[in-house]
């Protein structure tokens, strides 16, 4: 993937205005800072870039995703701050762990208490809708005088 002007320019602790007078003294034609430059204009930009400064870049630049956005950042960080962060990514890493596997464990035993919920249900409505055992006895014949049933005429 062909690098952007402002990506590399963040990279060198440039700002882009500059990294595209840089360029474009180099006879790299570029509009502005979302141009992508090939690889090799990137490394000579680089080159240029160091060469101005008087010292080449002597800190690592350290490249992540941003964690809700998913951009790439791109620090400048010296090996001891580096260190610190990928020993808060392990931590962090642990954590997320414990996490996932402490939802894992509340998911199972709610679960667990659905399914005998179910079953104390179904245990105490078995065999309740089937009807009586036997047939329901009349006291007395019910006969309708007159009209509809239902409408308080019976005898």
């Amino acid at each position: 993937m062909k690098p952007r002007v402002h990506e590399v320019a963040s990279q060198l602790g440039l700002r882009s205005p500059r990294a595209v007078e840089l360029l474009q003294a180099m006879g790299v034609h570029v509009k502005g800072p979302s141009s992508s430059i090939t690889t090799d204009e990137a490394d000579a930009l680089r080159l240029a870039a160091g060469a101005l400064s008087g010292k080449p870049q002597s800190r690592p630049v350290f490249v992540a995703k941003h964690p809700r956005t998913g951009a790439l950042l791109h620090y400048t960080v010296n090996e001891a701050k580096h260190r610190q962060w990928l020993e808060h990514q392990e931590r962090m890493r642990i954590v997320d762990a414990s996490r996932a596997e402490a939802a894992a464990r509340s998911r199972a035993i709610y679960e667990d208490q659905q399914q005998a919920r179910r079953e104390a249900d179904r245990r105490r409505w078995e065999g309740s809708f089937e009807g009586p055992a036997e047939p329901r006895q009349v006291d007395r014949a019910i006969i309708y005088r007159g009209g509809a049933p239902g409408l308080g005429k019976r005898a």
